[in-house]
């Protein structure tokens, strides 16, 4: 946040900015924001899981029990050997 300004300065600003919001727009309107922010919050946490995943490179269908998985698991080790750290 910088030195100019501590964060319990920052907390007073934003607490005086609630404040003014929800006395204006009345609880209604503070309720209806929560409701989107909690949606919004939602939203990126299921985009982040999505990203983490694809990042590692998660195959759902690959188990260990799956004999399609098993055969696509050997079909890769044969054609790529040592790419995933281990020979």
């Amino acid at each position: 946040f910088g030195d100019l300004l501590p964060v319990l300065g920052y907390a007073v600003i934003l607490a005086v900015i609630s404040a003014g919001y929800t006395i204006l727009g009345g609880l209604r309107a503070v309720a209806v924001m929560d409701t989107y922010s909690g949606i919004g919050i939602l939203g990126l946490a299921l985009l982040i899981v999505f990203l983490a995943l694809a990042a590692v490179d998660f195959d759902p269908t690959h188990t260990a029990l799956s004999p399609r998985a098993r055969q696509k698991s050997m079909e890769r080790d044969k054609a790529e050997p040592c790419t995933r750290g281990y020979c």
